[in-house]
């Protein structure tokens, strides 16, 4: 509207801004912004998109669709942002800025995630469901790798490793929520060589959602390979956490034999 004739001039320029904003912003290394809710560097445009619907007043009201299609778009919009200032979405963030391709799901983002860890808190409330904070002698799982990775690796490579996890116990792996982090399940590796731990090889992550018994859920452990050569192991496991930076594992480990070749040397095999 605002490009036909006798257009809103402002309008014009406001609309070329935008455009000029949504492909600098496209051409940055962390369109998100960084940990946030929602695409920070794009909060700038919600004037501009205010402004735009000016012209649009007249239309809204003398049409009983666009009305009810405004309506409704205005109700989502106004508890999205509720959601973002009164519901914590930094589970979801610790979650998703590991793999940008996380940021991009329709069916898993900062708006969605919120409501189904309420959902999942009160159908465990409900019905009395056993969790790994309160009932941790019930847990059981089982580890199994999803997509097959290479068994020689160059030295100082980056690794990753696509798993399925299967709740096969009988209490809910929580999530880590809880402010002391308690029960808390999380995946968890590291290195080893004839048998011992590298040092500073170790990592965990903890799951942003609950697991339901007879439940799975995809996860990565993602790590560098060890810089010198050799016959390695990489350990995988699920542990709860009992607090006090102790944790009960979840099953048996993924033990996974590795060999790290000479940066120089391709990978090659599965596994």
């Amino acid at each position: 509207m605002a490009w036909r004739k006798n257009g809103d001039i402002l309008l014009r320029y406001l609309g070329v801004g935008a455009l000029l904003t949504i492909m600098l912003v496209a051409k940055w290394h962390k369109s998100s912004g960084g940990e946030s809710f929602g695409p920070r560097l794009l909060a700038d445009l919600a004037p501009v998109m205010a402004f735009a619907l000016f012209p649009l007043a007249d239309r809204i009201r003398e049409r009983r669709a666009m009305a009810i299609a405004f309506a409704m778009l205005a109700a989502w919009s106004i508890a999205a942002n509720v959601s973002g200032a009164f519901i914590s979405y930094r589970a979801w963030n610790l979650w998703a800025l590991g793999d940008p391709a996380r940021m991009w799901l329709w069916t898993d983002n900062p708006v969605v995630d919120p409501l189904r860890w309420s959902y999942d808190s009160m159908r465990i409330a409900f019905e009395h469901r056993a969790t790994s904070r309160n009932s941790p002698e019930l847990l059981g799982g089982e580890l199994g790798v999803r997509i097959p990775i290479s068994i020689v690796v160059p030295a100082g490579t980056p690794v990753h490793v696509a798993l399925r996890a299967i709740n096969t116990g009988n209490a809910v792996w929580l999530a880590a929520r809880s402010t002391d982090g308690r029960g808390a399940v999380g995946l968890g590796w590291e290195w080893k060589r004839d048998g011992q731990v590298l040092a500073d090889s170790d990592a965990r992550r903890e799951l942003h959602r609950s697991v339901f018994p007879g439940d799975s859920r995809d996860l990565e452990a993602a790590t560098v390979a060890p810089d010198a050569p050799g016959q390695y192991e990489l350990d995988i496991s699920l542990a709860a956490s009992t607090g006090n930076d102790t944790f009960r594992t979840v099953g048996e480990p993924l033990k996974l034999p590795i060999t790290v070749a000479p940066p120089e040397v391709s990978p090659g095999g599965a596994l």
